[in-house]
């Protein structure tokens, strides 16, 4: 949870006892905010139904770093930039996204 913690101190994000939040601004302008459970992972379903983990704090990185992003292209995109090795899910994703 200390990596966690770090993310949310270089960021200046917010929290409460259950939830990291993450503000951000939407396409039209306005303020959202996105609310994370503070667990260890986040698991992220497929619309084929398989489910992958990923590490909260990259997701929260993720979420900072492009918040207009689909959750699964921003991870992508972190990787990429960090050099970490896209799970094949991402992989694909990412092949789908170069082609749009």
């Amino acid at each position: 949870m200390e990596a966690i913690a770090n993310v949310i101190r270089r960021h200046g994000l917010q929290e409460t006892l259950e939830y990291v939040i993450v503000p951000f601004r939407a396409g039209d302008g306005s303020l959202k905010r996105a609310f994370f459970l503070k667990r260890s992972h986040i698991r992220i379903v497929f619309p084929d139904q398989h489910h992958e983990d990923y590490p909260l704090e990259d997701v929260l990185e993720a979420t900072v770093r492009s918040p207009e992003q689909r959750l699964t292209e921003s991870i992508a995109t972190l990787y990429r930039e960090l050099g970490k090795e896209l799970r094949p899910s991402l992989r694909k994703k990412s092949l789908e996204g170069d082609n749009e």
